[in-house]
């Protein structure tokens, strides 16, 4: 099925590799009617879309994607890999206003952390030797520059590229000598909000909350609907086929906004755009693949569910 509306991407302004103009650009050549830019913790790129999508006949409404920890995850199924085991909900908000003070005051917050962080672990780089040439200051200049607040590892290597440190097609230095095994090095300022005051801000916002990928998750949603999600992502790549059946069902069953997207997963994401031939990447999708459909976009725009 094809689908019309891509409502979970990244842009570089997280940890995407496209500027939200050429997401708007690459969503228009893929043949999507709709995308939505739902960046890790900051809305910043999401006007650069919409500016770009109105000239291409797109349609978007804003977005973002919120990390909680959660004390449900705890119940997991036991005698799970460690890779397999969850210890966070992604959220994702749609449609919301960012201009909606306690929202824009937290999207603050959680920029000012995750910037922190990734401040830390580059002084940790520059003190042990393993990087060189740049200052901290420089890579904050760089960024904010191009309206991106929210600086990690993406932001990190865009400003060593433009100053000449690493090649572009340089994936492993930042995981080798500053991230990666380091990341145990860096302590966490701030704690993020639990799961039931990140769905209250994005609905008092004016928004959708949407559980994003509930891979592994599908247990937790009877917790989280009394909590106030609404929406839910039921086109995903890490989902299961069964996984994602039962939440689509889930979904028409306790009239729920239906949502999805590729995330790092198809050609919007750009993960493979060095791969000469697509279909060899393990990020390949086809076209149009994961998403939600026109009717179900509408919904959520119009907040009616058409059933």
């Amino acid at each position: 099925m094809k689908m019309y509306a891509n409502l979970h991407t990244h842009s570089n302004h997280s940890d995407g590799r496209y500027s939200p103009t050429e997401l708007a650009h690459v969503t228009k050549k893929e043949g999507y009617g709709a995308v939505v830019l739902t960046d890790h913790d900051t809305a910043s790129g999401c006007a650069e879309l919409a500016a770009e999508c109105e000239k291409l006949g797109i349609e978007t409404v804003v977005g973002v994607e919120l990390n909680t920890p959660s004390e449900l995850l705890k119940n997991q199924p036991q005698g799970l890999p460690d890779s397999h085991v969850i210890s966070q909900f992604h959220i994702v908000g749609l449609d919301f206003d960012p201009e909606y003070p306690p929202m824009k005051e937290y999207l603050a917050y959680v920029c000012k952390r995750k910037t922190e962080m990734t401040h830390q672990l580059v002084d940790n780089a520059i003190k042990a030797g393993r990087l060189r040439g740049i200052e901290w200051e420089e890579i904050v200049e760089y960024n904010l520059k191009a309206g991106k607040p929210w600086i990690s590892g993406s932001q990190t290597k865009a400003a060593l590229v433009a100053k000449g440190i690493v090649e572009p097609d340089d994936f492993e230095f930042l995981t080798q000598n500053i991230f990666g095994q380091y990341m145990k090095d860096a302590v966490e300022p701030f704690p993020y909000k639990p799961e039931h005051e990140i769905i209250k801000l994005i609905r008092d916002a004016g928004g959708v909350a949407v559980i994003a990928h509930p891979h592994m998750q599908i247990f937790c949603l009877d917790a989280l609907v009394e909590m106030g999600i609404n929406g839910i992502e039921t086109s995903h790549h890490t989902l299961t086929e069964e996984e994602a059946a039962i939440a689509y069902k889930y979904a028409i069953e306790k009239n729920l906004f239906i949502s999805g997207g590729c995330d790092h997963c198809g050609l919007c994401s750009a993960y493979y755009k060095e791969d000469g031939n697509e279909k060899n990447s393990p990020y390949y999708a086809p076209y149009c693949h994961y998403g939600a459909s026109k009717v179900h976009f509408e919904e959520i725009k119009t907040r009616s569910l058409m059933r």
